[in-house]
């Protein structure tokens, strides 16, 4: 009978222990609602398009934080250590003070503010600060080396809180790193240690008893800078008619050069020229590939026209249907035509 009876026992607490952890849905951090404390580190979509040297890359930092009682589970401090490397170790992708600086509202150089609000998307610090001056007694210092890491430790202590609380954000915008990159490559960002932000931690506000917990994140994340498409002359990530009148522009109007070389070396001959290869790029070269290419505009190409120089220096316009035989091949692992 006794035996039956610690059986019984155990076997409910068993039940209730397992019930406690399926409540608990995010155990690291003991007040929530359901949804996890949690990190995003996001590259801005359209920045994988690379345009040569100094090219910006801006990688947006979103936060996911809820409340259950405000005044002690809003966000006091949050310390966010990330490294970074890259796959091009003789270019430079820097990740500099004067791209990344913590300047907030009535201060100058906010479009390179890490606060900035960013396309159309409201930063909450940057909010605080248009609404409190006080703001700036916070503590929102950068620590960065430019080539490796950089370091996020945010206040939002007393004086903060005075401008209002980091309570319930839905992968809000927090900060917004600008990567400054000298050739394509492949960026990896993650959490690590920094002595002056220690590990990946959130604090929350509590007069009596702030609680401390590791929230959950994205990382590591990776992002890859690609070169324009062969034939996105412009390297607008749209292979259209614009990038036949770009080049038109620089070869006879003394007009700007494609933004990269081989974008306009479609046949791979070493020049960049606007003979049959390059419209016949624009008509051949597919949205599926690997490229970062949104899309090929169809209905220009439904009427499209190819002007091909000749030797003795007149222009010559044919139906596009006339190069329907050209062929794409691979050469050194690019898109040509022949």
């Amino acid at each position: 009978m006794k035996s039956t009876f610690l059986c019984m026992g155990l076997l409910l607490t068993y039940i209730m222990w397992t019930a406690d952890l399926s409540m608990a849905v995010c155990p690291e951090e003991p007040n929530d609602n359901g949804a996890c404390d949690t990190l995003y580190v996001e590259v801005h979509p359209t920045d994988g398009l690379f345009t040569g040297a100094g090219h910006l890359v801006q990688v947006p930092i979103r936060i996911t934080h809820d409340v259950l009682e405000l005044l002690s589970d809003s966000l006091e401090y949050l310390y966010i250590p990330l490294c970074y490397t890259h796959t091009n170790p003789s270019k430079y992708c820097s990740l500099s003070g004067y791209w990344n600086n913590n300047n907030l509202y009535g201060e100058a150089g906010l479009e390179h503010s890490v606060f900035r609000h960013f396309e159309g998307e409201t930063n909450v610090i940057m909010e605080m600060s248009e609404r409190c001056p006080m703001m700036a007694l916070c503590w929102w210092e950068i620590d960065l080396d430019g080539v490796s890491h950089v370091g996020l430790p945010l206040n939002n202590g007393f004086f903060c809180v005075k401008c209002g609380f980091l309570g319930d954000l839905s992968r809000s915008l927090l900060a917004t790193l600008t990567f400054r990159v000298e050739d394509t490559m492949t960026v990896c960002i993650d959490t690590c240690y920094l002595p002056s932000t220690g590990h990946l931690a959130f604090q929350t506000f509590s007069i009596s008893e702030p609680v401390s917990f590791v929230p959950r994140d994205n990382m590591p994340y990776c992002f890859s800078i690609f070169p324009p498409a062969v034939g996105d002359v412009n390297a607008d990530g749209v292979i259209d008619l614009g990038d036949v009148l770009h080049l038109i522009s620089y070869l006879y109007k003394n007009g700007p050069p494609p933004n990269f070389f081989e974008a306009g070396d479609t046949d791979c001959n070493g020049n960049i020229d606007l003979g049959v290869c390059l419209i016949s790029s624009a008509i051949f070269i597919r949205a599926d590939q690997s490229h970062p290419v949104k899309h090929i505009d169809n209905k220009t190409f439904g009427m499209f026209f190819v002007l091909a120089r000749l030797k003795s220096g007149f222009i010559m316009v044919m139906p596009a249907s006339f190069f329907m035989n050209a062929k794409r091949i691979s050469l050194d692992k690019r898109e040509c035509l022949i």
